[in-house]
């Protein structure tokens, strides 16, 4: 529809001890749309989750993703891509509680912003007090395909105990020149060198994505 809607989802996730669960969500709105979600993964004993969240659509698109460790020997990986243009904002909010020993946590959250788009990235990773033996990594890169484009990025560790391994880094910049300048020598049109490029600065999160189907739908979109 070209009128104007309002999308509310919340979606709540718990996986049971050993279990293990592949997650992928789509938003496709119509450019009309305000997309605002919530999404809440809780991880038990020895459990496993693999999330990628693809967002394309929509006028605002606000997501806020929570995943609580409530069991030791959890791992999560958690990715996400966004696709902005036009007059689009995308603003995605994690944050990793780590409560228990022994549990993992990976993001890799990556925007490609055109034309006046903008976008928003706050990760934050929670190390409780008296944990033992947390890994969490945290990377938000970010690809800007116009000079208007715009994107803030905070990535935050709160870490409460001792006997852990953290990482988070951002970094935001436009197309080399140079990588394009090499493709063109190629004989590759402006245009294809672009498409290729940024094929490749999405390929981290579609790699792992096993549903084949799904893994074309975002290819295709990207």
């Amino acid at each position: 529809s070209d009128q104007k809607y309002f999308v509310n989802p919340v979606s709540q996730v718990t996986i049971g001890s050993n279990g293990s669960l592949d997650h992928v969500r789509i938003q496709d709105e119509n450019e009309s749309a305000n997309h605002v979600a919530t999404t809440k993964y809780i991880l038990n004993s020895n459990s496993r989750l693999k999330a990628t969240c693809f967002s394309s659509g929509g006028q605002l698109f606000r997501h806020d993703i929570n995943l609580d460790f409530e069991g030791n020997g959890g791992e999560a990986t958690i990715n996400g891509l966004s696709l902005t243009e036009n007059h689009q904002h995308h603003d995605q909010h994690v944050v990793v509680d780590h409560q228990n020993d022994a549990c993992q946590s990976h993001q890799l959250f990556k925007y490609i912003l055109a034309d006046k788009s903008s976008g928003v990235f706050n990760g934050k990773v929670v190390v409780r007090e008296h944990t033992k033996q947390t890994d969490a990594d945290q990377s938000n890169k970010n690809l800007l395909l116009s000079p208007s484009a715009l994107m803030n990025a905070n990535p935050q560790l709160e870490i409460y105990a001792e006997d852990v391994k953290c990482a988070h880094g951002s970094t935001t910049g436009q197309i080399d020149k140079e990588a394009l300048f090499y493709m063109r020598s190629r004989g590759l049109s402006k245009q294809k060198a672009i498409e290729l490029i940024i094929g490749g600065f999405a390929k981290e999160i579609l790699d792992p994505i096993k549903n084949v189907a799904v893994k074309n739908y975002i290819s295709e979109k990207v």
